[in-house]
């Protein structure tokens, strides 16, 4: 009898070593490496399109635009995040790599499932890992009504950078 013997990398080794790899590209920034980037030079994680397909059961899968000025792990988006008008966190997509061109497109799109009803009016916006929701270009609107681009006031949930999310991708 023949033993086969098979070679087996979790799924989870895989991922993370995709990670760290897109994370270790070599320097495609201005800046040299050890060199500290001015806070206020950095643009923001822009959200540039919102689309939405029902799925089942009241939900609705969010696909989100995202343009961000990636450098490597030391500046990326690292997610977009619905919130409701008065503050509250609906849902957070995380992002666990940095899309440097020209190994990742940019803009890209991310996609996550959320229960909402279709007349909840929402805040989509992005979040940079190193400046937070910081000079990023935000969507308004709700399912029912349609989404536009719309300036998101500069102290809106600041707090939410704290709040731990829902960690389904």
């Amino acid at each position: 009898m023949q033993v086969l013997k098979k070679s087996f990398l979790p799924s989870t080794f895989i991922f993370f070593a995709i990670v760290w790899l897109s994370c270790g590209k070599g320097d495609k920034s201005p800046a040299q490496p050890g060199e500290s980037i001015p806070q206020d030079t950095i643009k923001g994680a822009d959200v540039v399109s919102v689309e939405v397909s029902p799925s089942s059961n009241g939900k609705f899968v969010f696909s989100v635009g995202i343009f961000s000025p990636d450098i490597d792990c030391s500046q990326y988006a690292n997610w977009w995040e619905l919130v409701s008008e008065d503050g509250e966190l609906i849902a957070r997509r995380i992002l666990v790599h940095s899309h440097v061109p020209p190994d990742f497109s940019q803009p890209f799109v991310r996609s996550k499932t959320v229960t909402i009803d279709s007349t909840t009016v929402v805040w989509i916006r992005g979040h940079m890992n190193n400046t937070g929701y910081k000079n990023g270009k935000a969507f308004k609107g709700s399912i029912a009504a349609g989404f536009s681009e719309t300036p998101i006031p500069p102290d809106f949930a600041l707090d939410l950078d704290n709040e731990t999310p829902d960690c389904d991708f």
